[in-house]
């Protein structure tokens, strides 16, 4: 479990470091499979997985209570996204996507620490 969490923490580290480089492609990307049908139910899942993997890993890593939180908050998000609906969510990824770039840069660090704290976590 903590290989992938790992690999989580790669790929939201990957991307987050996408969003600080080039982030219009990030949100041509998210907009992209956000309109697509199966655009909600893969946000539900990915978060699902994560949440899960979170909780399952977060007593092999050095911070558990820290660990666990962030699965229950992924969880969280994935139970708001499913109410929210496939209309409010495009409206949602619609409004985050006209967010200006040097925001999308500000949150790109955020990710990229977050990702890496995910593989710190993994790895001790």
């Amino acid at each position: 479990m903590l290989t992938a969490l790992m690999i989580f923490g790669i790929l939201i580290a990957v991307m987050s470091f996408l969003g600080i480089v080039r982030p219009q492609l990030l949100v041509d990307l998210a907009t992209g499979v956000a309109r697509q049908p199966y655009g909600l139910p893969f946000a539900v899942g990915v978060r699902l997985l994560l949440g899960t993997i979170l909780i399952v890993a977060a007593p092999m890593t050095p911070y558990p209570y820290v660990v666990s939180i962030l699965g229950l908050i992924a969880l969280l998000a994935a139970l708001v996204i499913l109410l929210m609906g496939r209309s409010r969510f495009s409206r949602m990824v619609e409004w985050i996507s006209s967010m200006p770039s040097a925001l999308m840069r500000v949150s790109g660090i955020f990710g990229v620490v977050f990702g890496g704290f995910l593989v710190y976590a993994a790895a001790n």
